[in-house]
């Protein structure tokens, strides 16, 4: 094949390889003039948006707050949506809720008020772009109410959970600075609230005192004055303790002698190694009630009536007895 034939057979392929991309490259323009003649028309869309209300009475309470989002119905021209659409749909929208419940037709003598939101559409439309007409608010109302601000005085719980190592105990409660806190919020919630828990917290394998620093359990709509408390947990290595304690009769008639098999029983329990020296069988009551005998059977129950506080995982061998009934 000479030079020129080649020449002419190199024009021909080219041109034929070029013609799907003049293809795309016209489809793309065509679609970008397309794009920019729709844009250049005013459309109503709905879109959703945050809200942030302030301004709440002084020394009052949103106890219901109103929805945290409202659905707008807009219309602007299709190049103002677009270049707003991603700003309006996250960015809160503040919203005085004074001035909403002063313009309701509300009696001043409750707190609970109705909201027309259409009347939120001067606020929210000084917030667009100017070139954003708001049309229509949903939902179109609400009812909400708010409550006096209060201060009390509350107990703050243990939520801990502990585990100690082989040998180790939990050697008397864990405790907890400072024991009572305040607590400011709306008074409805107030009225029926007990304590405060600490935050639902694990530690394992504990083999020694611990002290240490938790959060408080965030109640909504409750503030307080410390929002961390420190907590002090009694980790001892434990011993075991065994005596025998004589058997205490309750409720026995005047004219009624009860004999009881055995008279004493032996009481073990599990305490902090370094208090072992302070427990004796003076310091445990086991206690036989008159009133808990059964006719039908020959045995009586028995209970621990008093025990050191230190001392844990009581037993009282045998937890049965024997008795016999002799009327003087």
């Amino acid at each position: 094949m000479s030079d020129e034939e080649k020449r002419s057979s190199f024009s021909v392929d080219l041109k034929k390889n070029n013609k799907p991309f003049v293809f795309l490259i016209c489809l793309l323009i065509a679609t970008v003039l397309w794009f920019v003649k729709a844009l250049d028309k005013n459309y109503e869309i709905t879109i959703s948006v945050p809200v942030r209300y302030t301004n709440v009475p002084k020394n009052k309470i949103l106890v219901n707050p109103p929805p945290s989002k409202l659905d707008l119905k807009i219309r602007a021209h299709g190049f103002i949506l677009v270049r707003n659409k991603f700003s309006l749909s996250t960015t809160p929208i503040n919203l005085d809720i004074k001035q909403a419940i002063n313009s309701s037709n509300n009696s001043q003598s409750t707190n609970e008020f109705v909201i027309i939101t259409d009347k939120f559409i001067p606020q929210i439309s000084e917030q667009l772009s100017p070139d954003i007409i708001v049309t229509d608010v949903s939902p179109d109302s609400f009812v909400s109410f708010y409550d006096v601000v209060s201060e009390k005085k509350v107990k703050v719980v243990s939520n801990i959970q502990v585990t100690c190592q082989n040998q180790y105990f939990l050697s008397d409660s864990i405790g907890i600075t400072p024991e009572y806190i305040t607590v400011r919020g709306p008074a409805v919630i107030l009225d029926t609230l007990k304590a405060i828990p600490t935050s639902n917290i694990k530690f394992n394998g504990l083999n020694k005192p611990m002290q240490t620093e938790v959060p408080l359990e965030k109640i909504d709509q409750l503030e307080y004055t410390v929002t961390n408390v420190s907590i002090e947990i009694p980790v001892s290595q434990f011993t075991e303790y065994t005596g025998v304690v004589p058997i205490t009769l309750k409720n026995v008639p005047q004219n009624i002698t009860l004999i009881t098999f055995p008279a004493k029983v032996t009481v073990s329990c599990l305490l902090a190694y370094d208090k072992f020296s302070l427990v004796g069988s003076n310091d445990f009551i086991v206690e036989a009630d008159y009133n808990n005998i059964n006719p039908s059977t020959s045995k009586l129950s028995i209970s621990i009536k008093k025990q050191p506080a230190f001392v844990r995982s009581v037993k009282i061998q045998p937890s049965e007895i024997e008795y016999i009934i002799k009327k003087k």
